[in-house]
């Protein structure tokens, strides 16, 4: 009858050590604290021994390991060799198979979380005798991902850690792309909007001439918003390239177009690039809640965010099929010239070795 009595204790305990190990490892360490953060009782309550990752698994283990070994010497010890040898599968597919195919429970998770906090006190002692050995496992073992992907925030730190893996194959540059366009819904238009103490406006009675064309060149843009009167009282937006087949003469109102947008500061950017897709229109004007302009924002502004990285004006020029002619024929002469280089140090005679 004690043996009877043993062998169940041990088999027990063994099936409580497999289901603490499903319900403390059904979630990621990281996740497991947010939902504790958030309110999540269930959560909250296994986070206080989950905290302890590998020196839990490696305790639990151990454990199970004992009881699992105790209950086969009592089963072997005090049968018949077949009985012993059934009775020993039977508790294997308990253990073992219970523990690798089946999910925890809302049973096994409150059974977790009661004996959460006695498990944690044990864990904090046996923490200079648990830690070494089970980074060794954790480091030769562990083949699962050591975090899971439930958040925006988790995939970013994935693509964080894939650019520092030592045989990466993934580009840097498509990495840092991939990383923007998660972040880029989380942006305003206020966030990325060029200031209006730093935009380049334009009367609309401007003369055109050399001067206009040297300081609108000078900003560094190729669109300008145009106002009449008072610089409140926006009236179109002027090209530069409507301006380069011009002759001086004429005024800005003459060549400007009359076709303005408008966007406010707290939309997100994604609602701007659509508004940039269906208008057809490269450049907005931002106001606030007023209707009073608080910068401008262009297309290349909401495509350095998905990007991840600011667009060279170099690009403009492509606008210009004479300016593409002459970067080709530059790109050619470098290269003739580095040819005719190595042509010639080869040609000459090298001198005899004593």
């Amino acid at each position: 009858m004690t043996t009877t009595v043993a062998t169940a204790a041990f088999i027990a305990l063994a099936l409580l050590c497999t289901v603490l190990l499903k319900a403390y490892g059904q979630i990621p360490f990281k996740e497991l604290r947010r939902r504790a953060r958030t309110g999540d009782k269930t959560a909250a309550s296994l986070h206080k021994a989950a905290a302890y990752g590998p020196n839990l698994k490696l305790f639990l283990w151990s454990l199970l390991g004992l009881f699992s070994a105790a209950g086969f010497m009592l089963i072997a010890s005090h049968t018949s060799p077949l009985v012993g040898t059934l009775g020993i599968a039977a508790l294997l597919w308990l253990v073992f198979g219970w523990q690798m195919n089946s999910r925890a429970s809302a049973f096994g998770n409150w059974l977790a979380g009661l004996v959460s906090f006695p498990l944690a006190w044990v864990l904090s002692h046996l923490g200079p005798l648990l830690s070494a050995p089970a980074r060794f496992l954790s480091k030769h073992l562990h083949r699962q991902a050591p975090y899971g992907v439930y958040e925006k925030e988790d995939l970013i730190e994935l693509i964080s850690r894939q650019k520092k893996l030592t045989h990466n194959r993934i580009g840097k540059e498509e990495l840092s792309i991939a990383a923007s366009a998660l972040k880029f819904g989380d942006k305003l238009v206020g966030n990325v909007l060029v200031p209006r103490r730093v935009v380049k406006t334009v009367s609309a009675n401007d003369p055109v001439g050399p001067v206009l064309l040297d300081e609108l060149h000078k900003s560094g843009h190729s669109r300008f918003p145009v106002y009449e009167g008072k610089k409140d009282n926006l009236v179109g937006m002027l090209y530069v390239r409507d301006l380069v087949e011009a002759r001086s003469g004429g005024q800005v109102k003459n060549f400007m177009k009359k076709e303005l947008y408008y966007v406010k500061e707290d939309q997100p950017l994604g609602h701007a690039l659509d508004a940039f897709i269906k208008t057809k229109h490269h450049m907005f004007i931002v106001v606030n809640n007023f209707e009073e302009m608080v910068g401008i924002i262009t297309m290349e502004d909401v495509l350095e965010q998905i990007l991840g990285k600011p667009i060279l004006d170099e690009f403009d020029q492509y606008e210009d099929l004479r300016a593409v002619a002459a970067i080709g024929a530059e790109k050619d002469a470098e290269k003739h010239e580095e040819v005719a280089e190595v042509v010639e140090s080869s040609e000459q005679p090298k001198e005899p070795k004593d």
